[in-house]
């Protein structure tokens, strides 16, 4: 029973630090300062690519967690089943290859959109080293 109810505490105090939040700079508008050189229609487009990536990332981050969640429970058992740890591991593993894969085709589509936008979002932070 203590077992259940430190993963539990481990899965509250994961649930709001801001890890797995669907592309989360596109939900502060003062993250946004590379967009200002935009028009209007691809600001439009970009948010529109932003709604579909969050409408497909949202569903599989739950997943994610849920799998998470199940290999947490696993683990704490005192005698956990190599095989369906790994079973869990792999699904894991594809999931998050499925929400990497998104997010790829959302920059691509940005790209097309707004190169220069493109550029600044994702260098933001990083100099130019010479």
């Amino acid at each position: 029973m203590q077992h259940i109810a430190w993963m539990f505490l481990i899965a509250l105090t994961q649930q709001g630090m801001g890890r797995n939040v669907p592309h989360k700079n596109f939900n502060n508008m003062k993250n946004l300062h590379w967009m200002k050189d935009l028009t209007d229609e691809q600001r439009s487009k970009i948010f529109e690519i932003k709604y579909r990536y969050d409408k497909k990332i949202i569903p599989l981050t739950g997943e994610k967690k849920s799998l998470q969640v199940d290999l947490r429970y696993l683990l704490a058992k005192d005698n956990p089943d190599i095989k369906e740890i790994e079973k869990l591991v792999n699904k894991i593993a594809s999931v998050s290859a499925k929400i990497r894969l998104e997010r790829i085709k959302m920059q691509l589509e940005i790209r097309k959109i707004a190169p220069n936008a493109f550029i600044h979002m994702y260098n933001r932070g990083k100099r130019n080293k010479k």
